[in-house]
């Protein structure tokens, strides 16, 4: 199980860092190449929050009827891809309910995504290794989020300062997040799926008491 846990570690960073990217550009997405007003762009905020529950509650009710956490995690990054697609279409003023779509996707694929790799962790570890692992789990996390935050950032600078486009600076880090998504779907698919039997995931929800409440909220 070990060469198992540094490949879903190596997801997890993938993974989280494509979500991240999503977060500091969110709202100025929305004001310079939607036009959208403040108070608009400030309820984006509260709708990928409300629609990152949605995604938890998905999760815990998949958990509850059986299903392996791998499937979780392959589609929550499923869902999460859909989302950066619709948000790369979305580039104009008079696309901004497919844009909301777009935002909705992402944090409920978040969401799964979240869940499924917490529980996966944990219920892949015995019992005296459960909290270096879960400690393990939330660096992996701090980092990919730092890097994804502070990538998505300076990408999109770049991108634009090299196009003079604002809507090609942003088209370019999310084709990015879509890109690594996808790359992790496929590692899911073609390298660690075979070996995340459910037959080794024998308690699904052993680990959900330790999940930490800011990476749920964060």
């Amino acid at each position: 199980k070990e060469r198992v846990l540094k490949g879903l570690f190596v997801v997890i960073f993938i993974a989280t860092m494509a979500f991240a990217t999503h977060d500091v550009l969110l709202e100025p997405y929305g004001g310079q190449v939607l036009n959208m007003s403040v108070s608009a762009t400030m309820q984006l905020t509260a709708l990928w929050g409300l629609a990152t529950i949605v995604g938890v509650s998905l999760a815990a009710y998949f958990l509850w009827r059986k299903k392996a956490p791998v499937l979780l995690i392959a589609a929550g990054c499923a869902v999460g891809l859909g989302g950066f697609a619709v948000i790369s279409y979305a580039s104009d003023a008079t696309l901004v309910a497919p844009f909301r779509v777009g935002v909705v996707l992402i944090s409920i694929g978040r969401g799964l995504f979240l869940v499924g790799s917490i529980i996966l962790v944990m219920s892949l570890t015995d019992v005296s290794h459960a909290g270096l692992f879960l400690g393990i789990w939330g660096i992996v996390q701090a980092m990919a989020q730092g890097m994804g935050t502070i990538g998505g950032g300076i990408v999109r600078d770049l991108a634009q300062y090299q196009t003079g486009s604002v809507v090609l600076g942003y088209t370019v880090v999310y084709t990015g997040s879509l890109l690594l998504l996808l790359i992790v779907i496929l590692i899911l698919a073609f390298r660690l799926g075979k070996r995340l039997k459910v037959s080794e995931i024998t308690m699904p929800w052993s680990g959900v008491e330790e999940i930490p409440a800011d990476q749920l909220a964060f």
